[in-house]
């Protein structure tokens, strides 16, 4: 029996999924975050290597009963020579099989996880926030997503940014304070023990700074209190959606005559106050907003499939 492995990476969480050539699963391992930038390249490419070893390992397969790996990585596709070393440096890392390997944003495991017969839109919105397009003539477009600090508008990432921010100026003065700024109090004296707003400046440099998993989890503070109708989280969702629907609305005009098929995944979309917005701005322009046909992790079995037919 031949074999398919599809990695779906993440700025929180990395699959590592086993499929027999047939599309059916077989096993799984998680581990964390698979994002290069922040965890540097040859951590990542040990996770990658150790795992996918692992789950072979742990199923009795070998390499020669491999026709494809996909591994979707986020971040890739920002910074060309950083790219360029970790799909070097991953294919090294299995020897004569690089020819059975290939690497992609993981956005586009979710694009054709979501819509196999690869013509659409599919936006993800997770610790980060990036849309990819793929016309019927195989030409492919990204918005969104290009940096943490420069784009991600409307990602988990940015919503914990956005609600740290409007904490601290609830805390000094510059907004009236809401039921936000009591949950964020007891949520930084339970996570990090501290009672005092201005403490929180150290937290940031010391353990934040460089943790967007840690920052996105603060979004999870905003939709406490948004669904306790606090009017200030609840535009801050509100700015959410309108940044993921002018993401997704970027790419409409490379499908020209024809009306693409929208797709979502990635868990800010569980918050219904966000996902309802971004549906609402999406009909009202004549759009509706589909159900994925597969979860975002069985898209590297959908790219391999391509792949390989396209070599033979």
């Amino acid at each position: 029996m031949k074999y398919i492995i599809s990695v779906d990476g993440g700025g929180s969480k990395t699959k590592f999924l086993l499929y027999s050539l047939n599309g059916d699963y077989i096993d799984c391992i998680h581990q964390g975050s698979c994002s290069y930038p922040h965890l540097g390249i040859d951590f990542v490419c040990k996770l990658i290597s150790e795992n996918i070893n692992q789950i072979l390992l742990k199923n009795k397969i070998s390499y020669d009963d491999i026709c494809g790996i996909c591994i979707g990585l986020p971040c890739l596709g920002e910074n060309p020579k950083q790219d360029n070393i970790i799909t070097d440096k991953l294919k090294q890392s299995f020897n004569l099989y690089t020819k059975n390997i290939i690497i992609v944003n993981d956005v586009e495991l979710g694009f054709w996880a979501a819509q196999p017969n690869g013509t659409g839109i599919h936006m993800v919105a997770g610790t980060g926030a990036i849309a990819f397009a793929r016309t019927s003539s195989g030409q492919t477009y990204r918005s969104n997503g290009w940096h943490n600090l420069l784009s991600d508008e409307g990602s988990g990432f940015w919503l914990g940014m956005k609600t740290i921010s409007l904490f601290l100026k609830q805390a000094d003065g510059r907004e009236e304070k809401t039921c936000l700024y009591e949950k964020m109090l007891l949520y930084i004296k339970n996570k990090y023990n501290i009672e005092n707003p201005v403490d929180f400046i150290n937290v940031f440099d010391e353990k934040l700074i460089n943790d967007r998993k840690s920052i996105a989890d603060f979004q999870t503070v905003l939709l406490d209190a948004a669904l306790s109708r606090d009017k200030s989280a609840n535009n801050l969702y509100f700015q959410a959606a309108n940044e993921i629907y002018k993401t997704i609305i970027s790419l409409v005009k490379y499908f020209k005559d024809t009306k693409p098929k929208i797709t979502f995944s990635g868990g800010l979309f569980n918050a219904d106050i966000l996902f309802e917005r971004v549906k609402f701005l999406l009909r009202n322009n004549g759009f509706e907003a589909e159900e994925p046909v597969y979860s975002p992790e069985k898209g590297g079995f959908f790219i391999c499939l391509s792949h390989l037919s396209e070599t033979q």
